[in-house]
């Protein structure tokens, strides 16, 4: 949610009330046996839900029943029921994680709500669940999740509910919950196995670990690795302590604090799911001290690396993918679901074209992800060959913005139709043209770039530096000679070497009126100086594109950040982003002198339209790990290791966001009101400066509602009010005894006023 907004339009703006929009596919695992037959009928227990969503389906994943009692569970197939059954043998541990995550591989929705068969939904439950997806946006930004709190029913409370009218069963039984009914109710958790979460999501970070075997922990640790990546609450301190249970943990310190703290977000609308009693087959239980084990060891692995399972397959979009390389361009759990079967190989294997065809028929080929196709021959002649026969190819590289990365389903760069007006240029809303004016600004006077750059100066102390007085600045940013664009795309000028040479030209064809400024590719060792040109290696490009008058170039990136800043960009190679009223393109290298004096007028509408193209249409975006090697021959080049991406496009119908930095909710919510009481020895301590009168207020403000309650226990309370020795708290003691009513409404009206001021 958009909890900084401070006006009601930016509130509504991002949100899509069409809740029905959001497929759901209810996955429950299931091993029938001879003593828990009853669980065919429970498979049913949705229903009790008598306003079920149109989009809403349900797979029943068979983790090894055996087969004769598997034919009863397949018998409850349906257009709404969809039946799959694992690999499992009736010999082997039932896994709970192992059929999940299968049922997730085949799950239509996009999104996975994890049951089990013995839950009971309310009538109007599932579109309840739809709404706070939609409020939550869970669509785009896919690390959020639901964690449904359970209340667990006694047999004489089921009776109840099968007797009752069904509108009544939710708060009814809720109330007996508050209440503390024992009769009815034999525990209620916050911390659960009932988790909502976009599909693809829970495919990219593998799943459920298939290590645990039996019953118990997979969901723990599942859970705990989503909480770690979404951070919707800050981490507590002592993260890997297993002190303390969902229902009585009351220090905000190790996992459990914060576990619980997903499901009390439901919980306080009044979303709870009821359980219906069972008998427990203890057999599956056996694993439980081993799994509890591999819990703990698995909470320190990740913590420690971050590791995680393997990324799953999508098995529903019927793919299967070629790669090529691993690189994380082109493949990385944040979009490996996408590629449904994977399989890597090497171009070396493929002597020709034919072996290639017949490569893709042997293995059902339905995509091929390159990285630079330019990068070898044989590669390159395997590029061409997909094209010229419209086999589905993705190349995927990175971009020209900084944290930028495209995967370009119709080419590469120059050769690539991605980039062609039709695609960018129309007008903007007004909505749009402050976003990418915004977007412009924060590249422009930021420090994120491509590589790695000097510190920032102002234009000032740049021109004195340089000692370049009144004159104009041509700025020349050198790209590296071994570059694939350079070899394939360098048009007229033909070599970097020919453009070199027409650069050293320039000082003397220019005139007394300019100075060439030129700086080395970052990665390069250096470039051959140019007399009467200043070399301006040291300084940072977006300074150096500050203090030019125009930029001349081959077909480098630099072009699409000179647009950004206004400058005329003159390009002698062939360059992607060369368009009519965007770039001059130098067809003729002897006249170069010559256009540049003559000038270029670039149209600042139109770079802003196709700026917002790249940036908010085409490019992905995520945080790169890079170091820098060395080909065989010598060269030196940029080799990124990692992406942490957080914009992801082409894979998915749109735009996804992924977190790379958190603004948790704070401690001032109601839902930490729990942890108040030990605060200045956990993670979210209040601070000791208060004075005495605001830490009675708060003591009140915070007391739980049993202890209201019980009058055995305001004598508790007033003792701890009456420690701070101040009028106030003993006169707001009385109020609260003799008008306990008024004496929250009154503390509500003070602190909304607070707000407001």
């Amino acid at each position: 949610m958009n909890l900084n907004s401070t006006n009601e339009s930016s509130y509504f703006k991002d949100y899509n009330f069409l809740y029905e929009n959001h497929s759901i596919t209810l996955v429950i695992p299931i091993r029938l046996t001879q003593s828990r037959l009853d669980l065919l009928d429970r498979l049913y227990n949705y229903k009790y839900d008598t306003d079920l969503p149109d989009n809403l389906d349900l797979v029943i994943v068979d983790d090894g029943s055996r087969p004769e009692l598997f034919k009863k569970v397949e018998q409850l197939g349906s257009n709404q029921i969809t039946i799959l059954r694992t690999s499992a043998k009736p010999h082997q541990d039932f896994n709970l994680a192992r059929a999940r995550n299968y049922g997730a591989q085949h799950a239509k929705g996009k999104f996975v709500f994890f049951l089990d068969a013995d839950l009971v939904p309310y009538p109007g439950f599932f579109k309840s669940i739809q709404r706070e997806i939609a409020l939550s946006q869970m669509d785009k930004h896919v690390d959020r999740f639901l964690m449904c709190p359970v209340i667990y029913l006694t047999d004489m409370a089921f009776d109840l509910h099968e007797k009752m009218p069904p509108e009544f069963r939710r708060q009814f039984f809720i109330s007996a919950m508050l209440a503390n009914d024992t009769n009815l109710i034999e525990k209620f958790s916050s911390g659960t196995s009932a988790i909502v979460i976009e599909k693809k999501y829970y495919l990219s970070r593998g799943g459920q670990d298939e290590q645990f075997n039996g019953w118990g922990y997979e969901d723990y640790e599942f859970a705990n690795r989503l909480i770690r990546r979404n951070r919707q609450f800050p981490l507590p301190s002592d993260w890997l302590s297993m002190a303390g249970n969902f229902m009585t943990i009351r220090k905000y310190s190790g996992w459990k604090a914060i576990y619980r703290l997903y499901g009390d977000w439901l919980s306080n609308k009044g979303i709870y799911l009821f359980h219906t009693p069972h008998p427990i087959e203890k057999r599956y239980h056996h694993n439980k001290d081993q799994n509890l084990a591999l819990l703990k060891s698995r909470m320190i692995d990740d913590q420690g690396t971050g590791n995680e399972p393997p990324a799953l397959p999508d098995l529903t979009i019927n793919r299967k993918t070629l790669l090529f390389r691993k690189n994380p361009f082109c493949f990385h759990r944040a979009f490996a679901p996408n590629l449904g079967e994977h399989l890597f190989s090497s171009e070396d294997r493929f002597h020709d074209v034919n072996i290639f065809l017949q490569f893709l028929a042997d293995n059902n080929i339905s995509l091929v992800v390159f990285p630079n196709p330019y990068s070898n021959e044989k590669l390159l002649t395997i590029y061409n060959w997909c094209r010229d026969n419209s086999v589905p190819y993705v190349v995927s590289e990175r971009g020209a913005l900084p944290d930028s990365v495209f995967h370009d389903p119709r080419g590469f760069l120059s050769d690539s139709e991605s980039y062609c007006p039709h695609y960018w240029n129309m007008p903007l809303s007004e909505d749009k043209l402050e976003r990418v004016t915004q977007y412009i600004s924060s590249v422009r006077f930021g420090d994120n770039v491509l590589e790695k750059q000097a510190l920032r100066l102002d234009v000032a102390t740049i021109r004195a530096r340089l000692k370049l007085g009144r004159k104009k600045v041509l700025f020349v940013p050198f790209q590296q000679p071994n570059d694939t664009v350079i070899k394939y795309f360098c048009g007229p000028i033909k070599t970097f070497e020919n453009f070199h040479n027409l650069v050293a030209k320039l000082p003397e064809e220019l005139g007394d009126e300019w100075c060439v400024v030129y700086k080395r590719h970052p990665a390069e060792d250096g470039v051959a100086p140019i007399e009467g040109a200043i070399c301006a290696d040291d300084y940072h490009v977006y300074d150096l594109l500050e203090i030019s008058d125009a930029v001349a170039l081959i077909n480098s990136g630099v072009g699409v950040l000179a647009m950004m800043f206004g400058k005329p960009v003159f390009s002698l190679g062939e360059t992607w982003y060369c368009h009519a009223n965007l770039c001059a393109n130098v067809s003729d290298p002897t006249t170069l002198a010559h256009d540049i004096r003559q000038g270029f007028s670039l149209d600042y509408d139109e770079v802003l339209r196709f700026i917002y193209y790249l940036r908010f249409g085409f490019y992905s975006f995520g945080k790169m790990v890079q170091r820098r090697v060395r080909y065989p021959d010598g060269s030196p080049i940029t080799a990124t290791t990692d992406i942490q991406y957080y914009e992801l496009r082409y894979w998915n119908d749109q735009t996804t966001y992924l977190p790379i930095s958190w603004k948790p909710i704070g401690d001032s919510s109601p839902l930490f009101d729990r942890y108040k009481a030990s605060a200045p020895s956990s993670a979210i301590a209040t601070s000791n400066s208060k004075l005495p009168s605001q830490k009675a207020s708060a003591l009140i403000a915070h007391a739980e509602p049993q202890v209201l309650t019980a009058g055995g226990k305001l004598d508790q309370v007033s003792a701890e009010i009456n420690a701070f020795t101040e009028p106030a708290a003993v006169r707001k003691l009385r109020k609260l005894r003799k008008s306990p009513v008024k004496f929250f409404l009154d503390a509500a009206k003070k602190l909304f006023a607070a707000k407001r001021i």
